[in-house]
């Protein structure tokens, strides 16, 4: 076997290569590294990365068998995370970082992950697009300060323990591209939220339950898309509104924007309100007020 050593490399990308433990080892040592990138490459069960003072950037499509990944880096501030193949379950996974780390995981969330997430202590930013084959989520961390969930999962399915959270996207899957993570963050606590296209008065139960279990947030940007009719039904719920500061609602290409505002005035009782209507009709945009 050639050793190969790289004194000045600071990017490296392999890319459906045969690559052994023994292999990244030699390939890493001694290299000012910053960026490492492993596109589907296999013949190792372990991926170890131990020392590099200046990796910060590591994105790795691994395979099946990959049963462990362990990255010791200081100085590491992003990881990929992505399965070859959607179903299959991410393999244990240990970081150290003294820096905030972003995470961004695409596949099936085990509970066994889910656990470990809540062992990185540098954790700051988490985006996740789970596959569709997970049925809940758990999910438990002190210095998580921004996430973004993109799921099929319901919110009555969602448990989250984050005391320190203070932007939350919640996206339920849609064929369209949604706009990814904001690079500032709010001033007060925010939850923003795209429902799936069919609210109704379940859904809005459910939102209504999220809330009560997730009382960090102050602030709430929820994005509908569907009219909703059965307001009189969560009426007669008779629940008490989750008080708010702020509430900005959004309605895109819904004709009954009344019924809609009623709707979320039944789920929240906010001290201010913005509302966003955008619904186009032979050309023309419809106001959602008229003075007479």
């Amino acid at each position: 076997m050639m050793l190969l050593k790289f004194k000045s490399l600071q990017f490296l990308s392999l890319e459906g290569v045969y690559l052994n433990e023994e292999m990244i080892k030699c390939l890493t040592a001694g290299c000012p590294l910053e960026k490492f990138n492993v596109y589907r490459c296999y013949g190792f069960k372990r991926f170890c990365v131990y020392g590099l003072q200046n990796l910060r950037n590591v994105k790795l499509y691994y395979v099946h068998e990959v049963e462990e990944i362990d990255i010791q880096a200081p100085n590491l501030s992003k990881i990929y995370l992505y399965p070859t193949s959607t179903g299959d379950k991410p393999p244990r996974t240990n970081l150290f970082s003294g820096k905030k780390l972003t995470m961004i995981f695409r596949g099936c969330l085990s509970e066994q992950f889910a656990v470990s997430l809540s062992s990185f202590p540098f954790l700051d930013t988490l985006i996740l697009e789970l596959s569709y084959n997970c049925r809940n989520f758990k999910l438990s961390s002190h210095s998580l300060r921004m996430s973004s969930l993109d799921t099929q999962i319901g919110l009555d399915k969602i448990e989250i323990d984050t005391p320190n959270l203070h932007y939350f996207q919640y996206y339920f899957r849609r064929p369209i591209v949604l706009p990814s993570i904001r690079n500032s963050r709010p001033m007060k606590a925010c939850m923003e939220c795209y429902p799936d296209f069919h609210c109704d008065t379940d859904w809005f139960q459910q939102f209504r339950r999220f809330l009560d279990k997730s009382i960090i947030f102050k602030v709430l940007k929820l994005n509908i898309s569907m009219n909703f009719k059965d307001v009189e039904g969560l009426k007669l719920l008779d629940w008490p509104p989750f008080e708010l500061e702020h509430i900005e609602l959004k309605m895109l290409g819904i004709s009954d924007y009344l019924r809609v505002v009623e709707a979320n005035l039944w789920c929240c009782r906010p001290k201010s309100l913005t509302l966003k209507p955008f619904y186009i009709s032979n050309g023309r945009r419809d106001q959602m007020v008229k003075f007479t």
